[in-house]
């Protein structure tokens, strides 16, 4: 099921997508891996933080070291459906959708900066900025 879904990125600049589910068939079956149901290229450093939309088990957003905000949803495939370059200055290390509009995410960097972006406009780069007095390293809902 979607709820079962989670996400993971790491130093090897992967996102990854996983079903609960298959670990429970692995333990029933006496298997000892399971695989990912998804990896998203879009990353050339580490991956800090993703999340899936709120409501989609499809599509989520991956940020990372390399300054990246990465978009992917599974039905499009392994490459990103959109991506912003540079959209902090320094390292991103997380970020997180609003669960009451979904369109929207937050994205908060070592750079001191919070960034909230829209999903509609993403294509744009389009951000509106909240400054910070020190990195930001998590984002609330």
């Amino acid at each position: 099921s979607d709820s079962m879904k989670v996400l993971s990125g790491g130093s090897d600049a992967m996102l990854m997508s996983w079903n609960v589910d298959d670990y429970q068939t692995s333990l029933q079956t006496k298997g000892n891996r399971i695989q990912a149901r998804n990896k998203f290229m879009g990353h050339s450093d580490n991956v800090e933080d993703c999340a899936f939309k709120p409501g989609s088990s499809e599509i989520c957003c991956s940020v990372g070291d390399d300054k990246r905000v990465v978009i992917c949803d599974s039905r499009a495939g392994e490459k990103y459906i959109s991506r912003i370059d540079n959209a902090h200055m320094d390292d991103i290390n997380c970020c997180s959708f609003n669960k009451f509009n979904p369109n929207y995410f937050l994205t908060g960097s070592s750079d001191t900066k919070v960034k909230l972006f829209d999903l509609r406009r993403i294509s744009a780069g389009d951000s509106n900025l909240l400054e910070n007095p020190a990195p930001v390293v998590k984002t609330f809902d």
